[in-house]
């Protein structure tokens, strides 16, 4: 038989050509199979996506009912699966919530998830300027100077981030000087101005500040008075920061200063308190009565104004505590005091009847006989910051979940101060976040100039720590006065007593 290898070769190519065929339409199925598990992929991305908005839209729903109920749940909801969490220990200003949805096996299992936080627009409006609503963009583990400028030689005395402003006051030492003076924060952030926006005069020096917005128009609440005058609540209408316009200035009733041997003494940046409640302004200032052992010789110490026209403040009730009211603040029907007591260096006012305040409990009564000079309220947990108490400890985290029945939460912080008269001046706490995860951060003005900046974590009040590795203390050349940090959580404002009255840190992010 003959063979014809022409025809092999044609069948070998035949061959070829039917797998070629065949890798080509295997190709395609793949391809389309590929392109098919992509558009479901992102399909259920979107759909995903969509669940997670869904449900943070109801939460905010929700918060305006009632801030409360913003709780962490857990839901299925078709193919997937929606976990709510509340992160962290957040204030009542603000919560922060991780919506995370989830699909697929165990073996392929995928999940998308939307950070967000929701304000509580009821405390803010009561607590004024003292209420973020955001957590802190930085973990400030290496502060740093960013920005400082002064204003001609008086010391500043107190300082309020609210809003845009910076808001300082001064003890000016010459007539016609400013004694209040109003800082764009985006002009100082950004280099296009280090003078203030606008100033006042009052006449007598300013010594502590409160600000808060009432309907459209802002108002600055003070307080002025000198070591042995009588002290008097200073109403500055802010809303034009170009030309803040002193309003009023009603005197502390019934007060008659006798109190030399009380007084602060001369030539002392005097310590006075003020804080903004809802309706409702609360006033502390130095002792004043004549005999330790009969108070109410030489009027109170604790005073309660309605507010509800701010232009025009009324006095309403008074206590007399007998001692230095150095710090307030306030929650609800409570009233929190540091104080120079000696067994109640915080004290409780119930003022619930604001014509008539009364002490409530027993206050707290810290180890040794140094002062309460600074406050902080969180929660259920109230910060106190004191004169230098040495091995005493120099600053407590309290729980003040009961305000009648006040306990430590675990034994006090010894920042090792320098000094006898070296106080820390002013506390804020506020939380960070890093991969989901919170850290609570006190921030404590000491006037220190060598250690004036002390910045602590204080998730776990057993294991308080300094937050940087490389000092426990920063170093900002300066007696702060004051302190405060704006919304956003970036930049920490800090009043000073001489040069560089007003200055600015930052976490610089190069620790070690």
């Amino acid at each position: 038989m003959n063979r014809n290898p022409q025809m092999g070769v044609a069948v070998i190519e035949l061959l070829i050509a039917f797998a070629l065929i065949t890798l080509t339409l295997t190709g395609v199925v793949i391809a389309v199979s590929g392109n098919q598990s992509l558009a479901l992929s992102t399909e259920l991305n979107n759909l995903a996506l969509y669940k997670v908005e869904e449900k943070l839209e109801d939460a905010f729903g929700q918060s305006r009912i009632g801030f409360d109920s913003i709780v962490s749940a857990a839901a299925i909801d078709g193919v997937f699966s929606i976990d709510t969490d509340v992160v962290g220990d957040n204030t009542d200003c603000y919560k922060l919530v991780n919506t995370v949805s989830s699909w697929g096996s165990a073996i392929y299992l995928q999940d998308l998830g939307l950070f967000t936080w929701f304000a509580n627009p009821d405390a803010v409006a009561v607590h004024a300027g003292d209420c973020p609503t955001h957590p802190l963009s930085d973990d400030f583990d290496d502060p740093n100077a960013f920005k400082q400028t002064d204003i001609g030689g008086e010391p500043s005395t107190a300082i309020d981030v609210f809003g845009d402003y910076v808001y300082m006051t001064a003890n000016a030492a010459a007539d016609g000087k400013s004694d209040i003076y109003i800082y764009t924060i985006n002009d100082l952030i950004n280099d296009v101005s280090e003078d203030p926006l606008g100033e006042a005069h009052t006449g007598q020096g300013l010594n502590t500040i409160d600000v808060g917005k009432f309907g459209s128009e802002v108002y600055a609440f003070t307080m002025s008075g000198d070591r042995m005058d009588v002290p008097e609540v200073q109403v500055i209408n802010v809303t034009n920061p170009l030309a803040p316009a002193p309003v009023i200035a009603t005197a502390t009733p019934d007060v008659v200063v006798t109190c030399d041997e009380y007084c602060p003494p001369a030539g002392e940046i005097i310590r006075q308190a003020i804080y903004i409640s809802g309706d409702f302004l609360y006033v502390g200032i130095h002792r004043i009565g004549d005999d330790e052992d009969e108070p109410g010789e030489g009027g109170g110490e604790f005073y309660v104004l309605d507010i509800t026209d701010p232009a025009n403040p009324q006095w309403r009730g008074g206590l007399d505590v007998n001692h230095n009211v150095n710090d307030i603040v306030v929650a609800e029907s409570y009233a929190f005091l540091a104080t120079s007591d000696n067994t109640g260096e915080v004290l409780v006012v119930d003022v619930s009847d604001p014509d008539d305040p009364q002490l409530a409990g027993d206050g707290f009564d810290a180890d040794g006989d140094d002062d309460g000079k600074s406050l902080a309220l969180v929660g259920s947990e109230l910060y106190l910051g004191r004169r230098n108490a040495g091995s005493d400890g120099d600053f407590y985290i309290l729980d003040v979940t009961n305000p009648e029945s006040i306990s430590a939460l675990s034994d006090p912080y010894n920042m090792n101060l320098n000094g006898s008269k070296t106080e820390v001046r002013g506390i804020v706490v506020r939380e960070t976040i890093t991969e989901g995860n919170t850290t609570k951060l006190a921030f404590l003005a000491v006037n220190d100039p060598n250690e004036s900046l002390f910045i602590l974590r204080v998730t776990n009040p057993e294991n308080i720590q300094p937050v940087s590795s490389c000092t426990d203390g920063y170093n900002t050349e300066q007696k702060p006065t004051g302190i405060d940090i704006e919304n956003s959580g970036r930049y920490v404002f800090m009043s000073n007593e001489s040069q560089k009255n007003l200055k600015i840190i930052e976490d610089d992010n190069s620790c070690g």
